[in-house]
């Protein structure tokens, strides 16, 4: 119930303060100083930060200072974070010190969020990765010229309740569409490309995590037995299968590895395998210390989540055991420039075939379109198109990567 005060509350405020104080006029001081501001709207969390890192750094190159603009950047903690102190880059960008974090639930939050940008206009507003309701109630009260929203699919401006539709249609005057399953690299380079006025290749952003980190590889794996929500995570039994199997076949140590909340999953593994050679890091380690573990494994297997695009950037060798409510853009990677310093995910797909393929991209939330799907998810379980995955296609593709045989997609 309180979340529903809440949500109703932001949707209220958010049509008010439109109406009361979003500017009628296009002018600015900073317009009359001759600055042209800029401002990404940056909604996406460690993986998305991850894949956009390179991509950030080429926008002062085709909007530079020297013409007059400035940029800025409102995106989640955990996602400057990942940027800023993993990749070491010089962006050229201002970090606003105001985050993104909670403000899509909380109403206190969003309001001040939306305050601090009061009497402010920007001459073009990008909003990325992908359209979403959060995203749009901000956009919607940030006064711009160009406002653009990337990554729209079919289904996304028709989807939803009313009031999604209504924030989602006045939010943006500009639409870059990518046909459905566009891979998010190849979405960035596109989108640098459309700005730039050249083709820009999509590729991986290499990550530096410091010379401590740069060892050989050790003779052991990190497993990521969680993601950012539970229809992403695949079945404990599942894992325990291949963990075994690791252990049989290579005896590896395998370190699980993965955020505080997702502690209780390792005492769901326990009950199931004998625990040795198996350690439990999950919530005990901080960003760096988990990356730099990835990068030192000889090997990561995970869901969906930000440790595989990790694994990817620092050259670790992996399997993602994923879903089709995104089917292609994210997985399986596709590059049209290699350092060769990064590692292609191994993406193990369900072998069944669904109608409800993208979903997610469809109707902007997992499970639309399969009755059984949506039951799963309700209950606390995978989508179906996860689910269905057996340990015998990951270990077979922990085979393929092990025989350096190419393992881009399986299933």
């Amino acid at each position: 119930m309180k979340r529903l005060l809440h949500k109703a509350a932001i949707i209220l405020y958010a049509m008010a303060f439109h109406l009361l104080y979003y500017p009628r006029s296009e002018k600015s001081e900073h317009q009359k100083k001759g600055t042209k501001e800029i401002l990404i709207i940056y909604n996406g969390i460690i993986g998305d930060g991850v894949l956009f890192a390179d991509y950030l750094e080429m926008f002062p190159q085709i909007f530079p200072v020297r013409d007059g603009w400035k940029i800025s950047i409102l995106c989640r903690k955990c996602c400057k974070k990942v940027l800023c102190e993993f990749f070491h880059k010089e962006y050229g960008v201002n970090f606003l010190e105001d985050f993104i974090d909670d403000s899509e639930n909380l109403f206190h939050k969003y309001r001040s969020l939306v305050g601090s940008f009061r009497g402010k206009y920007y001459e073009k507003i990008f909003a990325l990765p992908i359209e979403n309701p959060c995203l749009n109630r901000l956009a919607f009260n940030i006064a711009g010229k160009e406002k653009i929203i990337c990554g729209e699919n079919e289904g996304e401006a028709s989807d939803g309740s009313w009031y999604q539709r209504y924030f989602y249609r006045h939010a943006y005057n500009v639409r870059v569409q990518d046909a459905m399953g566009t891979m998010e690299l190849k979405r960035y380079a596109g989108l640098i490309g459309k700005y730039g006025g050249n083709k820009v290749p999509a590729r991986i952003s290499h990550m530096s995590l410091g010379k401590e980190n740069e060892k050989e590889r050790k003779e052991y794996c990190v497993i990521g037995l969680g993601a950012s929500t539970p229809e992403k995570i695949w079945d404990i039994a599942n894992f325990a299968e291949v963990i075994r199997f690791i252990r049989k076949k290579y005896r590896w140590t395998v370190c699980l590895c993965g955020g505080e909340k997702e502690r209780f999953l390792c005492g769901q593994l326990k009950r199931l395998i004998d625990c040795e050679g198996v350690e439990c890091h999950i919530g005990k380690t901080s960003m760096e210390e988990w990356a730099g573990m990835i990068r030192g494994a000889v090997l990561y297997v995970g869901n969906d989540s930000a440790g595989v695009h990790i694994a990817a950037s620092v050259g670790t060798p992996s399997v993602v055991v994923v879903g089709k409510w995104q089917y292609r853009r994210f997985f399986p990677y596709e590059v049209e420039e290699k350092t060769g310093k990064e590692k292609l995910p191994c993406a193990v797909f369900s072998k069944k075939q669904y109608d409800c393929v993208n979903c997610r991209e469809k109707h902007r939330k997992k499970g639309e379109g399969n009755p059984a799907c949506k039951r799963a998810i309700r209950e606390g379980g995978p989508c179906r198109c996860l689910s269905d995955i057996t340990a015998d296609q990951v270990i077979e593709a922990i085979e393929h990567i092990m025989n350096e045989k190419s393992c881009a997609e399986m299933g």
